[in-house]
């Protein structure tokens, strides 16, 4: 009887979870964030990845490249797009400048969030490095990454 029990748990399991994803371009998207993506870009289509951590779509909205990401769960973590270095507020590039001698901006990309503000990743590089700086909103810049 607990064999068929525990047969019954992970049958149930296994549906409940099948449930809550669908099949896009072969990709099995969880329906929150499908349903999510479809709410804030109506008409846009996109190609889907799935990963062992993420959901990503890539799409062109209003003539922009667009990538998203949600969790496992299908919640939003940011849409991202490029955006041109001229963007960036006065104050941004001042601090760039002064901060990072030698350095020039490479690009620029904005990541937008449903709970939090937007936040600027931006790729500087000189001769003999590549760093990313992450801009907040309030005008506070930390190294994101280095690259070499």
């Amino acid at each position: 009887m607990k064999k068929i029990l525990a047969i019954a748990a992970i049958a149930l399991t296994a549906a409940t979870a099948k449930a809550d994803t669908k099949s896009i371009n072969g990709a099995k998207v969880n329906n929150k964030a499908e349903a999510h993506f479809t709410e804030n870009y109506k008409g846009a289509s996109g190609l889907w990845n799935v990963d062992d951590n993420y959901v990503e779509v890539l799409f062109f909205w209003k003539d922009t490249l667009m990538d998203s990401f949600y969790d496992k769960d299908g919640n939003l973590i940011g849409t991202f797009h490029d955006i041109s270095a001229d963007q960036l507020t006065e104050r941004a590039k001042s601090k760039i400048a002064s901060w990072y001698k030698g350095y020039h901006i490479v690009s620029a990309s904005l990541m937008q969030r449903d709970d939090d503000d937007d936040v600027t990743y931006v790729k500087i590089a000189s001769d003999n490095h590549i760093r990313i700086l992450q801009v907040e909103q309030s005008g506070v810049i930390t190294e994101y990454q280095t690259i070499r």
